[in-house]
C-alpha cells in the first residue's frame, strides 16, 4: 500500500502527469501474485486500477484532508464511487473511504469488465465520489497512454 501511495504523491507532484497513465509491479516473494497498478494524475487527483493478489480495486485519492474517524463516518454514509468512460453510463460502486497520508481515499471493487471499458476509452475518464445526490471531487482523465498501462496491470493479476 505504501508503493501506491508513494507512486501516487510523486506523480501528482510532478506536474506533467496530467497526459500519463504510469504503471507500477511488484511480484510477491512468495507466490501470492503480487501488487500490479496503473496510475493516471491530474492535478492534485490520482486515479488507480490496483490488483493486488488477483483482486481489482479502483482506487481515487483526492487532495481533501480527512483523518481516520472522519473516513470511517464517511465509509457508513452510502459513499459511492462515480466512474463514466467517454460518453457511456456511469458506473456507480459501493465506496470505502480512508485516509492515505491524510488525504481521502476512495477504493472499490473493480470487475475485469469495469477495468476493460477504462482499458478501452477513446477520450477520458470522469471520477467522482458521491453520497445520495451530492457529488463532489468530480475530475477528469485522459485515455492517452491508459490502454498498455492497463494491459500490464491485467496480466500480472492474471485477467483476460
Amino acid at each position: 500500500m505504501r508503493i501506491f501511495a508513494a507512486l501516487v504523491f510523486s506523480i501528482i507532484w510532478s506536474g506533467s502527469a496530467a497526459a500519463q497513465w504510469y504503471y507500477q509491479g511488484e511480484e510477491s516473494a512468495f507466490g501470492a501474485g503480487g501488487t500490479h497498478i496503473a496510475l493516471a494524475a491530474n492535478g492534485r487527483y490520482g486515479f488507480g486500477i490496483r490488483c493486488q493478489n488477483g483482486d481489482l480495486n479502483f482506487v481515487f485519492i483526492t487532495p481533501e484532508e480527512i483523518s481516520t474517524d472522519q473516513a470511517t463516518v464517511l465509509s457508513s454514509s452510502q459513499l459511492k464511487l462515480l466512474l463514466r468512460v467517454d460518453d457511456m453510463p456511469a458506473n456507480t460502486l459501493a465506496g470505502v473511504a480512508d485516509s492515505s497520508d491524510g488525504k481521502l481515499r476512495v477504493t472499490a471493487v473493480a470487475s475485469a469488465d469495469e477495468v476493460g471499458q477504462i482499458r478501452d476509452a477513446k477520450k477520458r475518464l470522469a471520477v467522482a465520489a458521491s453520497i445520495g445526490t451530492e457529488v463532489f471531487h468530480e475530475i477528469k482523465f485522459t485515455s492517452r497512454g491508459s490502454t498498455k498501462v492497463i494491459e500490464k496491470v491485467l496480466s500480472g493479476c492474471g485477467v483476460r
